[in-house]
Formats: C-alpha cells, sequence, structure tokens
C-alpha cells in the first residue's frame, strides 16, 4: 500500500460567504440564484459568486483583498479583520421563484453572512429570508394572497413600487411579501392544521368539507416612496430601506371613503385571494 506524505497545506480564505433561507419551505436555497457584487466607490465590473457545495454563495476573490485572500495564518474571526470595505450586492433569480433585490454590506465578513441584514428573520434562521415573486407557484398545504398595491394621491395613482406586506394569522404566524416595481406581491401562509374529529362529535353530514374551512387573517403595509434608497447600478432599491418604510394607511373603500392600517382576509382551502379595495382590482395606498 502506497503511502502519501502531505508535503505543505495551502489554506485560502474566502472573504465572504452568503447563505439564502426560503422561509416559506423553511429550507436553505441552495440553486438559482444569480449573486454578483461589485465595490461601492469604485468603478468596475460585477464578480459573480460561486456556488460551494454546502450551497454558500462564495467570493473567493475581492478587489484589493488578495493579501487577506492568501495568508496562511491561522483565521480568527475575532481580529483578523482589522478593515472593511462598502460592497454593493445583487440577488437576482432566474427562476422568478423568488424577488430580485439588493443592499450593502461591509467585507471581508468573518463566518456565514447571516439574516442580520433584516429585521424581519426569524432568531433560527440561519440566511437572508427571500421574498416570493408573484410568479412563484403556490405550495402544496400553503394559502396564497395577492396584492396589487397602487399608491393613491388627489394628483394621481401609479404602482406602490416595492411596498412591503405583511400578513399574520390568528395563530400569531406572520409571514411578508414585497412588491415589485409594479406593485404586484405575493404572500404564503400555511394552512393550520385542522382538529381530528372527537369521539362527540357531530355525525358526518354535518361536518365541514375541507375545501370549505376559512381561515381569518390580517393584512398591512409599509411604502413611503421617499424612503425608497437607491443603489448605483441596481434597479432594486436598498432591501435595508425597503423594510424600513413606515406604516401606511390603506383604502378599504372608495365610495364611502373608508380607510385603515389593518385589512381582514380570510383565506380558504385551496382557493387564492387576491387583497383589494372594495370594487376594485388593486389595493389603494394613501399617500
Amino acid at each position: 500500500m502506497r503511502h502519501i506524505k502531505q508535503l505543505e497545506i495551502y489554506r485560502k480564505t474566502a472573504p465572504l460567504g452568503i447563505r439564502f433561507w426560503d422561509p416559506v419551505l423553511n429550507r436553505q436555497v441552495r440553486s438559482g440564484l444569480h449573486v454578483q457584487l461589485k465595490p461601492k466607490k469604485k468603478h468596475g465590473s460585477w464578480i459573480s459568486a460561486r456556488l460551494t457545495t454546502g450551497g454558500i454563495y462564495a467570493f473567493h476573490h475581492l478587489p484589493g483583498w488578495r493579501e487577506f485572500v492568501n495568508s496562511q495564518t491561522e483565521f480568527d474571526r475575532e481580529t483578523s479583520i482589522t478593515f472593511t470595505q462598502t460592497f454593493i450586492i445583487k440577488v437576482t433569480d432566474i427562476s422568478a421563484t423568488y424577488r430580485n433585490f439588493a443592499f450593502e454590506l461591509n467585507a471581508p465578513f468573518a463566518g456565514i453572512f447571516p439574516s442580520a441584514i433584516t429585521d424581519i428573520s426569524m432568531p433560527e434562521t440561519p440566511g437572508i429570508d427571500l421574498f416570493s415573486a408573484p410568479t412563484r407557484s403556490v405550495p402544496s398545504g400553503f394559502g396564497a394572497v395577492y396584492v396589487t398595491c397602487t399608491q393613491l394621491s388627489p394628483l394621481e395613482s401609479k404602482p406602490a413600487s416595492f411596498a412591503l406586506i405583511k400578513i399574520t394569522t390568528e395563530e400569531n404566524y406572520t409571514n411578508y411579501g414585497l412588491a415589485d416595481k409594479d406593485g404586484k406581491a405575493l404572500v404564503l401562509l400555511p394552512f393550520p392544521l385542522i382538529k381530528q374529529k372527537l369521539a362527540d362529535s357531530p355525525p358526518d353530514d354535518q361536518r365541514v368539507a375541507i375545501s370549505k374551512y376559512t381561515w381569518d387573517v390580517s393584512l398591512s403595509v409599509q411604502y413611503a416612496e421617499n424612503a425608497q434608497k437607491l443603489i448605483p447600478g441596481c434597479k432594486e432599491p436598498d432591501l435595508l430601506s425597503l423594510l424600513d418604510q413606515p406604516d401606511a394607511m390603506m383604502y378599504l373603500s372608495l365610495s364611502p371613503v373608508v380607510e385603515s392600517a389593518v385589512k381582514s382576509l380570510q383565506i380558504q382551502f385551496n382557493n387564492p385571494v387576491v387583497a383589494r379595495t372594495e370594487e376594485r382590482s388593486e389595493l389603494f395606498i394613501k399617500v
């Protein structure tokens, strides 16, 4: 049996690795994304991330960080990074399952970049949460709420681009949707468990068919066009600025005018819901 003698170890440190997460299915997104980066304060082309075997989108080379990448000293995440640089990250989903978005971060970053970029990720989420695109297929066992947000002012109406939609169930489960430039958004919610029939329950002919079950949810919107921060070279505003938009008032009805910060909806099993202003196809947002 031949023995191979190890002559040396050559170590390369990736300055940045990002994990993405699907909060609907509660699993890591390991493919289908095109993740790009470029320095904020320098001109240059976009650099594409490489997908590792562990599903991490890694940038192995960053402009100006060759010495850091090729350093052969043991990497200490607490002390090795003494200086960082601001980069723009652009995420595009090729499959149109998730919303495209962009944000800024400082790199190098010790470890896998977490979901701390958002305030709406669950604490245990080990990655950046992705928003469902309006074109996403609805997974089995989930209810779908579609909405087209339109801002309405005395002078004009136009799409409420990049509005943030929040839906909460009676069980305090919350999920979010992010509108595209046309104001269209999709929010997916898991159907709650239906209680099993008890011994003293009514006979089968009095039971409610599963297709007739409904669940009450509440919808709210965060939107302010002037709060959206533009990023040079990106079609999407900065994600953090979108998550920080203030609460908005909705028109439940235009005739008579009824305004509210919360809209009540009923979700029916396997029957998508369209959230809209009464007798309209859109949900009008007051500006």
